[in-house]
């Protein structure tokens, strides 16, 4: 019995066709120039910033990004400590409420850095420059800067 290559190829290629990832790279937020270029890197890189205001934004970021990592391990770890305590099989409110208040914390303690690290990036940039990488980091993200949860949940 012979099948027709039509058949073959429309059976072998049909899955590729419907699960294939149209416009793959080119989800919101990246920009033509710049593809998935942070907005803090790409006003580091503002011709109208002085050399030692991109040094000092390069180095806040790196910095940054250092604290942010001890953060939300901190946060990963409080939310850690509520889901077990809640997975006992007798709860204990006491336990339960201290790790509640630990997570608030640490929580409260990640926001508090986000602020301050933004004000140290107003007072290197100014005001100006600093409302335009707010409004290019709200452009680049669908939500805007508020996130929705914490990454990978």
């Amino acid at each position: 019995m012979k099948i027709p290559w039509s058949v073959v190829s429309i059976s072998l290629l049909g899955p590729a066709l419907v699960f294939g990832q149209p416009g793959r790279g080119e989800a919101p937020g990246w920009r033509g120039d710049q593809p998935g270029k942070p907005a803090m890197t790409r006003l580091a890189d503002d011709p109208d910033l002085t050399p030692q205001q991109r040094q000092a934004l390069r180095q806040l970021r790196q910095n940054w990004q250092e604290q942010e990592v001890d953060l939300r391990g901190d946060v990963q770890k409080a939310r850690l400590a509520v889901r077990k305590q809640m997975a006992e099989p007798t709860v204990n409110r006491a336990a339960l409420m201290a790790a509640v208040e630990a997570e608030s914390t640490a929580e409260l303690a990640l926001r508090k850095a986000r602020m301050e690290h933004m004000l140290e990036m107003r007072e290197i940039v100014g005001p100006e420059k600093a409302r335009r990488m707010l409004k290019a980091a709200r452009e680049d993200r669908p939500g805007g800067l508020e996130r929705r949860g914490p990454r990978g949940e």
